[in-house]
């Protein structure tokens, strides 16, 4: 929700990324707009944890035809936080590398992921 439109309102897609430690794994969304609601096309990631001490990352790009993939930004949770519980869920906020809270466009809504972590025998 309150995910940033894409730049000069060039037409492309949001496409995310998980890993965890040295595992990864990455899906693409619909061809939507970012404004629009995103609905991923792949419905699970299915990654291998090393360790407990791993931590989940779920990055969020914005892909045009004939540009660079640009990063928005992405989300970290401790493995050992789902382990404790079997599962967790809820909104997460998107950061930037620098740590910084991605916004919306207007500036005044923090931009986020709802998202489901849980394990799997």
């Amino acid at each position: 929700r309150n995910l940033p439109a894409l730049k000069g309102g060039a037409s492309g897609s949001l496409h995310c990324a998980a890993q965890v430690g040295s595992s990864q794994s990455a899906t693409q969304t619909e061809e939507v707009p970012s404004a629009a609601a995103v609905k991923w096309n792949t419905p699970a990631f299915r990654l291998p944890a090393q360790s407990e001490a791993d931590l989940i990352a779920v990055m969020l790009i914005a892909k045009t035809p004939g540009e660079p993939d640009v990063p928005i930004g992405h989300i970290a949770v401790p493995v050992s936080r789902v382990v404790s519980t079997g599962k967790e869920e809820g909104w997460y906020e998107i950061r930037t590398q620098g740590g910084q809270v991605v916004k919306s466009d207007d500036g005044a809504s923090k931009a986020s992921l709802l998202i489901r972590f849980r394990i799997v025998s």
